[in-house]
């Protein structure tokens, strides 16, 4: 049974287009470079390439956002950041993809030839650690070069890689990856869990100030949590709202492509 899934490891493309990396990887080199203008930022209603023009499928949206229709942010959001952001002043670190594998139906599209799976972490820091259920797994470091116009950049171990790659033998629990800036600091962490069946729904506010103009939208996330409060990726649950006071719903999504 097809789950009209893509790659979210920023592998997948369209026939027309360059991956992020790679259009990222072009622009870097080029001198003349004053900005990029990425199509598309968002995904938007139709065009659910590779299932376009196919009446018998049900995607109804675009695959290729840096973010999805609800703007929950996809991996490559992170990648960007890495890319674009400072140091020093927004310290970037972001693991993928998530810890359900004991579960989840795309199991054997993510392991290699060796039954391991690739875990990437992108980031705009130098060394980077990888703990897998508290054991470190080593550290990595991005090699530093330079553009022929005397801008630095970092590389993983290959020349098109702009992340940081360790290949584990699936085992539930905890990753964690934490940066390091230049004098060893720890600068940011991240981490995914192995999630349990959902057991209740968390709620966060995109912020908590309106305007009592009758006009004001006010962006609500609704996460579904186990027991012990771990988003659970592989959720499926169908939700209900409704709303009482002096609002109105005026729209829904959970970003999914499938309808």
């Amino acid at each position: 049974m097809r789950n009209f899934e893509q790659s979210d490891y920023g592998n997948d493309r369209v026939p027309w287009g360059k991956t992020a990396t790679a259009s990222l990887i072009a622009d870097r080199n080029r001198l003349d470079y004053a900005g990029q203008f990425i199509w598309t930022g968002v995904d938007y209603i139709g065009e659910p390439t590779p299932w376009h023009n196919q009446n018998d499928t049900p995607v109804k949206s675009s695959y290729f956002g840096i973010v999805d229709t609800a703007r929950i942010p996809k991996n490559d959001y992170y990648l960007y950041q890495s890319q674009w952001l400072d140091l020093d002043q927004h310290p970037v670190v972001h693991i993928l993809p998530h810890w359900n594998w004991e579960i989840h139906k795309s199991y054997q599209q993510a392991v290699d030839k060796y039954g391991d799976i690739p875990v990437r972490v992108y980031s705009n820091a130098g060394p980077v650690e990888l703990f897998l259920n508290g054991k470190s797994q080593g550290r990595k470091t991005f090699q530093e070069k330079w553009t022929s116009d005397g801008r630095k950049y970092q590389e993983g171990e290959g020349s098109d890689q702009l992340y940081l790659e360790w290949r584990l033998a699936y085992q539930p629990g905890e990753l964690r990856v934490v940066a390091y800036d230049r004098q060893g600091q720890i600068v940011a962490e991240d981490r995914v869990v192995t999630a349990g069946k959902p057991a209740k729904i968390g709620l966060h506010a995109e912020r908590t100030q309106l305007e009592p103009d009758g006009q004001d939208l006010l962006y609500l996330y609704f996460d579904v949590l186990d027991k012990d409060g771990n988003w659970v990726p592989s959720a499926s649950n169908q939700l209900h709202f409704k709303i009482e006071g002096p609002a109105r719903i005026v729209g829904v999504d959970n970003g999914r492509q499938v309808k």
